[in-house]
């Protein structure tokens, strides 16, 4: 029989992490009620994954990045893509109809 270890994840200068429903230490891999509510709303893409919705390949979304002509998640050295604001960019990079260019030539009738 196995002996269970439990970490008690901190913040700030020693204080743990509480859960507020239960008073008790928050143990490693627990989800906040915050971030459950982010997880109801949208859901974080991986590169891969953000490549495959944009039709492109992983290193020009890797480039997009670099030139933070994306908006994109840090969460430690992984970089992840909120499904809504990934949304919300592809709406903005939209290129609407233009105007026909129409030449005057000025002095002739």
């Amino acid at each position: 029989m196995g002996i269970v270890v439990r970490r008690v994840l901190f913040q700030g200068w020693g204080c743990p992490l509480v859960d507020n429903a239960t008073g008790t230490p928050a143990t490693r891999g627990a989800v906040s009620p915050r971030s459950q509510n982010m997880t109801a709303r949208s859901q974080l893409l991986t590169i891969d994954e953000a490549a495959e919705r944009l039709n492109v390949s992983v290193r020009f979304v890797r480039r997009l990045v670099a030139e933070r002509r994306v908006p994109y998640l840090k969460i430690g050295k992984f970089v992840r893509f909120d499904q809504d604001d990934l949304d919300s960019w592809i709406a903005a990079q939209r290129v609407g109809q233009s105007q026909p260019f129409v030449v005057r030539i000025s002095g002739v009738s």
